[in-house]
C-alpha cells in the first residue's frame, strides 16, 4: 500500500548558491513545499498512522528550514563555529564565512533533486520497518520542482 501527505506545514525556507548555473550562481533563496509518499506492507489495514507520519515529516523538514545549502566541495576551512566557503563561478570569486548552525553541507549541488534525496536520508531511519520506499516531491516556487523515490532499508 501507499499513502501521500501534503500540507502547508511541510514548507521550508532556504538560501543556496548553484555555482555551475549562471542565473543561480549568486546567493538567493526559495520557499519550497514538500509532499511525501510512503509505500510498503500494510499492517492492520494501515501503512502508517497519518499523525505519526506528519510528526516525522515535520521534524525532518525543521532540520532544513532557514538553512544555507551548499555543496561541501566548496568548503575550504572550518573552525569551531564557522565554515569558510570559496568557489569561482560565472559571477566571480565567492569567499564566504558562514555560521555552522545555519549552514547545511550537501554531498552535491544544492538542487531540489539533492534536497529531495536529503529529506529521504533524514526520513528513512525514522520510518517503521514496514515502510519500504519513500518518495519526496519538492516544489521550488510554483509549478516546478523535483521528485525522487527511493527504496529504503531502515533496519
Amino acid at each position: 500500500g501507499s499513502i501521500f501527505i501534503e500540507e502547508p506545514s511541510f514548507a521550508f525556507d532556504y538560501a543556496h548558491i548553484l555555482p555551475l548555473v549562471e542565473k543561480c550562481s549568486i546567493l538567493h533563496g526559495h520557499t519550497s513545499s514538500v509532499m511525501v509518499e510512503l509505500a510498503g506492507q500494510m499492517e492492520n489495514n494501515l501503512l502508517i498512522d497519518f499523525a505519526d507520519a506528519k510528526r516525522i515529516i515535520k521534524e525532518a523538514i525543521s532540520i532544513l528550514d532557514h538553512k544555507f545549502f551548499i555543496n561541501k566541495k566548496y568548503l575550504k576551512h572550518e573552525d569551531e563555529s564557522h565554515f569558510r566557503i570559496q568557489f569561482n563561478g560565472p559571477k566571480g570569486m565567492f569567499d564566504l564565512q558562514v555560521p555552522k548552525n545555519t549552514t547545511y553541507l550537501l554531498d552535491g549541488e544544492a538542487t531540489v533533486e539533492n534536497l529531495s534525496t536529503e529529506i529521504i536520508k533524514i526520513l528513512a531511519p525514522k520510518m517503521p520497518p514496514n515502510v519500504e520506499a519513500i518518495g519526496v516531491y519538492i516544489y521550488e516556487g510554483y509549478n516546478k520542482g523535483a521528485h525522487i523515490i527511493s527504496k529504503i532499508t531502515n533496519q
